[in-house]
Order: structure tokens, then C-alpha cells, then sequence
């Protein structure tokens, strides 16, 4: 981190710092508090509305096969930096660093097969729990670093080859993100 102002000193062990060292001390301490407040990073001052975070969910139920699919997630919960699109269900991120993501979801059929659900970074699918019964129900969480501008999609698909119908209403299917902080 580049902090302006700031001098890096180092004392030996067992040296008693002069009155220099300790100025240039107090001289950092004020860069660092500077640097930390205009970035609104200090406890008390932290404004979480820069950081992305959102949430969505399917207002219609979608027919799941065996190719995979973004889930259809066309409702924001919330999305407080304006980063998911409704109409193509991906968030890019706006700001390189570690994200969260979380992704659930079920779907009825009248067969065993597994609804596999995932979490695609630009063109890698990452696969969370598969569950088979004439309910499945599945859940998928990533946590990953991502650099600006990098794509996320929700994803599903069945297996073996039976159309199944993903349940719809934030109750039932939904995912969401956040930079980690």
C-alpha cells in the first residue's frame, strides 16, 4: 500500500529511538490516518455502500436440461453499486479483490436426477452440491479473487438428460455476492 507521506524508519533492537525516529512517528501515524479516513476505511467512518454487494432471485420458473444455463435471476434484492444486470443475470465487478458468492436453488420432476448448480467466472463453471430425488435442491459457494470488469453468472443443469422446472421466488432459488472486507 502506498501510503503519501509516510517514511519508513527502523530502530535495532534495544536502541532507544531519538527524537527524529519518534517525529517521523507521529509524522505517520497522521499520513496513515489521513490515507484511511479519505478512503473511509476507519471503524466509525466505514461506508459499506462502496464495497458491491447484491442479491436476486427468478420471478419466473425456467426449464433446467442438461446444458448449463444462467439461472434466470431478473429481481434485485438489493445491489448497492448498481452491478448486476437484470436482463443478462451477471455481475461484473467493478473493483478488483476477494468476492463471496452464494447460490441456491431447487426444482421438481417426476425422475431421480441431480440438479447441479454453479457459479461461472467468465467462462469457468465452479459446481457446488448435486442432489437427486424427484425434489433436488442444491447449493454452491465461491469464494474467489477477481479482477475489474470480470463476469459472474449463477448457473444450473440437470443430469441425467430430464427437463426439470428451477422454483421461483427469492424463498426458493436466489444468489448473491459481495466483496469480501
Amino acid at each position: 500500500m502506498n501510503v503519501p507521506g509516510y517514511s519508513p524508519w527502523s530502530v535495532t533492537a534495544g536502541e532507544q529511538p531519538t527524537t527524529a525516529y519518534w517525529n517521523i512517528l507521529g509524522s505517520n501515524d497522521a499520513a496513515f490516518n489521513t490515507f484511511l479516513s479519505g478512503a473511509n476505511l476507519i471503524p466509525g467512518n466505514m461506508d459499506l455502500t462502496a464495497f458491491p454487494s447484491f442479491m436476486a432471485y427468478p420471478t419466473g420458473s425456467q426449464t433446467v436440461t442438461t446444458s448449463a444455463a444462467a439461472v434466470q435471476a431478473n429481481t434485485k434484492v438489493y445491489d448497492n453499486t448498481g452491478s448486476y444486470n437484470t436482463t443478462t443475470y451477471t455481475f461484473t465487478a467493478p473493483i478488483a479483490g476477494p468476492y463471496r458468492f452464494m447460490g441456491q436453488g431447487g426444482a421438481s420432476n417426476t425422475s431421480t436426477s441431480r440438479l447441479i448448480l454453479g457459479i461461472q467466472v467468465n467462462s469457468t463453471v465452479y459446481n457446488g452440491t448435486q442432489n437427486s430425488d424427484t425434489y433436488s435442491s442444491g447449493t454452491v459457494l465461491l469464494e474467489i479473487d477477481l479482477n475489474v470488469n470480470d463476469t459472474v453468472q449463477f448457473t444450473c443443469q440437470m443430469n441425467p438428460s430430464v427437463t426439470m422446472t428451477l422454483d421461483s421466488g427469492v424463498g426458493s432459488t436466489r444468489w448473491s455476492g459481495s466483496l469480501i472486507v
